[in-house]
């Protein structure tokens, strides 16, 4: 005979009402006061925010958490001023230093950022400049009509034709290399000579 498997009836909705167990009770104040104490800690922590929590046990025991501290936030929020900044406050003064030091980090990356894009503009434009056939580029972008586009595509079949050119008097042997290259004795073309 085949067990039934027990119906999990999930995550349930608890109602709030008093616990009725005295016992129970003070365990659940002991765990819920840590939650809380957990939760201001990281709101303080996240965001920066000052945070004051006070509660007192069924049998009377205070627990406090205050960050900066429980009276500077109390103090604050009866008199409804903002806090002066107070140069012997450490966590004012950590925490100014350290979106200081964020800043200034920020600041060097742009700077450099910059500078960066500053250098390569300069050098798109020299590299511009030094090429005559980048004119032609720019002006086919820009639309070329049908007889500009002809003068344009026969330069560039004086180019192609100016590297077959000297391609044929590399492998011919009959100009030098710039890469180091030597001829083979058995068919005479280029070969590329690794120096080490």
């Amino acid at each position: 005979m085949a067990r039934k498997k027990k119906a999990s009836h999930g995550r349930k909705k608890i109602a709030i009402r008093r616990i009725a167990s005295e016992e129970a009770r003070h365990v659940c104040f002991s765990k819920r006061r840590n939650g809380v104490f957990t939760k201001a800690a990281d709101l303080s922590t996240l965001r920066g925010a000052e945070v004051a929590v006070i509660v007192n046990s069924p049998v009377g025991n205070p627990y406090s958490l205050g960050i900066p501290g429980v009276n500077q936030v109390i103090d604050r929020y009866s008199t409804r001023s903002p806090m002066p900044l107070e140069p012997n406050n450490p966590y004012r003064a950590s925490r100014i230093g350290e979106l200081n030091a964020q800043c200034m980090e920020l600041s060097r990356r742009l700077d450099l950022a910059n500078a960066r894009k500053a250098e390569m503009g300069a050098r798109v434009r020299e590299a511009a400049e030094r090429n005559p056939y980048a004119k032609l580029v720019d002006d086919i972008d820009q639309g070329l009509g049908s007889r500009e586009l002809k003068v344009a595509e026969e330069a560039l079949r004086g180019v192609r034709a100016q590297g077959e050119r000297r391609l044929g008097e590399l492998m011919r042997g009959g100009g030098a290399c710039s890469d180091g290259c030597e001829s083979s004795e058995d068919d005479g073309r280029p070969v590329p000579v690794r120096v080490a």
